[in-house]
């Protein structure tokens, strides 16, 4: 589950699985809280809208931990996994 650099000034998404399921969603680098819900998660957004995904928490937060890392080494920081 690759996040995608989009753009090297800092947009970038992940998929919530593997993009060859129909449940995938793709999240972008933007402000949303996760609510844990059992097996699955609520992610609401600054403008309210809410998603509820069938993943975990934890898999939504350890993408996100991919994205930034892949958005931070292409924007020139390098490092993010001894490179």
């Amino acid at each position: 589950k690759t996040p995608v650099l989009i753009s090297p000034s800092g947009v970038g998404a992940f998929p919530t699985m593997s993009p060859n399921q129909p449940e995938c969603a793709w999240i972008f680098n933007q402000d949303y809280m996760i609510e844990p819900m059992g097996r699955e998660v609520r992610l609401t957004f600054e403008s309210g809208f809410s998603l509820l995904l069938n993943v975990s928490a934890h898999t939504i937060k350890r993408q996100k931990s991919r994205l930034i890392e892949t958005l931070y080494y292409y924007s020139g920081g390098r490092d993010p996994v001894h490179h």
